[in-house]
């Protein structure tokens, strides 16, 4: 399976924006029409796959993954450091003043 296009800068071509307009459009009914299709699609193009494939598949999916699953971590580390900076600096002020005081 060739490996997915990159979009490094998010950017929706007219495409997938007006798929996008489609999907949004669709009753349920249609929706699991569409689910259920691109599901037999899948099985048939994995039960076609050689083990090789299928071993790249699972490991191109093993990076991706731990991929996403760092730039979570180091987005919630960075933005739960921020707040803690933001409500320590206040506290630090109080102390210092508090003790200036007493």
């Amino acid at each position: 399976m060739p490996a997915k296009k990159s979009n490094l800068n998010n950017a929706s071509s007219k495409g997938s924006r007006r798929k996008r307009v489609e999907r949004a459009q669709q009753l349920p009914e249609q929706i699991e029409t569409r689910n259920a299709a691109e599901r037999i699609r899948t099985a048939e193009s994995r039960a076609q796959e050689s083990q090789e494939q299928r071993d790249e598949r699972r490991q191109q999916n093993i990076t991706r993954t731990r991929a996403a699953r760092e730039r979570n971590i180091a987005t919630s580390y960075s933005t739960s450091t921020r707040s803690t900076k933001a409500t320590d600096q206040p506290l630090i002020n109080t102390c210092i003043i508090r003790s200036a005081c007493l």
